[in-house]
């Protein structure tokens, strides 16, 4: 049921079905405080949530939106930090994905599965303090902004604060990117802003703001990088490579406790038949020192408000969570009948 209204979504295709059943679910349990012991009745609530009526609801900023209904309550819940958008009929829904009409133009950027090397009970644990929401990035014009624009202006939740589980204003963000032919690249976020941009401190604006930038960042550290996938090359358009300038941003996913990934799209009239990038299985020539090896994570010094934060304070992250509770993930919901293949990182 869940693939199918998830049929041509950007996230079904970015992250398959395990990953978003397990966002849709945990979305009905945690956020909606559906009862998923009873499963035929647990299946019939999750598919009504997906229609207002007989139908998706029409959403006037995208209408390609694949949207969950949000509880009545959801303002005074656990999913209250989560951004929801209006129907026509007014009502609330989170979009858990969109329909894409080509999904060749989504940039295939490599999933991390966390927490891949922890205990099933700690990791699921873990995977509870995500939002499995995700921050489209939607104006006037609908979703979606050029990397290359400058403003956050007409966004829609421009101001709402990016925050924990639990509500507390994030300090910090890492970026991960891990482009097709190229290793992990991250580089982080200070989220509170200096005395200059108070305005904008711990804010959506500021996270789509910094998002853009480290995106243009990796495009332009990997402008002479071999590519071992030169269908995605970035770098010089003269070459035929892909170009901040060829990208657009729609979302911002969270991945792991305190990082995220963006969620790209090619403009339409991109035209891969122009590359003429040579591939290559090297992947280290780009970075120093070479030695590094093949999984190792391109270090960025970090230029935020016009301040240099160390490679020390890089991997400093102070958005701890802590190891107490049970968790939905963890057991403490009994799945039964059409969801029993659903088992998150196990």
């Amino acid at each position: 049921m869940i693939e199918m209204e998830h049929a041509n979504g950007i996230l079904l295709h970015l992250f398959k079905l395990g990953e978003v059943r397990r966002r849709t679910l945990a979305v009905a349990v945690r956020y909606n405080s559906m009862d998923a012991t009873a499963s035929e009745a647990f299946r019939d609530s999750v598919a009504s949530c997906y229609r207002e009526g007989d139908r998706r609801p029409m959403m006037p900023l995208f209408e390609n939106a694949i949207a969950f209904r949000a509880a009545p309550d959801h303002l005074s819940g656990p999913g209250r930090f989560s951004h929801t958008y209006p129907s026509n009929s007014g009502k609330q829904w989170y979009i858990l994905d969109v329909e894409a009409a080509d999904l060749s133009r989504i940039v295939p950027l490599n999933v991390s599965v966390p927490y891949v090397g922890r205990g099933p009970g700690r990791a699921a644990l873990l995977l509870d303090a995500i939002d499995p929401v995700p921050l489209w990035v939607v104006t006037n014009e609908g979703l979606g902004v050029p990397v290359t624009r400058e403003g956050n202006e007409e966004l829609y939740h421009a101001h709402r604060q990016v925050t924990t589980a639990d509500g507390r204003a994030r300090r910090t963000v890492s970026v991960k990117i891990e482009w097709p032919g190229y290793p992990l690249w991250e580089a982080q976020i200070r989220m509170k802003a200096d005395e200059s941009r108070v305005a904008d401190s711990c804010t959506f604006m500021r996270l789509v703001r910094h998002v853009k930038g480290k995106v243009r960042k990796f495009i332009s550290d990997h402008a002479d990088v071999p590519c071992s996938d030169p269908h995605w090359a970035v770098g010089d358009v003269a070459q035929g490579r892909i170009t901040a300038n060829d990208l657009t941003l729609l979302a911002i996913v969270a991945v792991s406790q305190g990082a995220v990934m963006p969620i790209l799209k090619l403009r339409d009239d991109f035209d891969f038949t122009t590359s003429n990038t040579v591939a290559t299985d090297n992947y280290q020539d780009g970075y120093t020192p070479a030695a590094a090896g093949p999984m190792s994570v391109p270090k960025e010094q970090l230029d935020l408000d016009d301040n240099l934060v160390s490679d020390t304070e890089q991997l400093y992250h102070p958005d701890s969570l802590s190891d107490a509770g049970l968790s939905f993930y963890a057991g403490h919901w009994q799945y039964q009948g059409p969801f029993d293949d659903y088992r998150p990182y196990n």
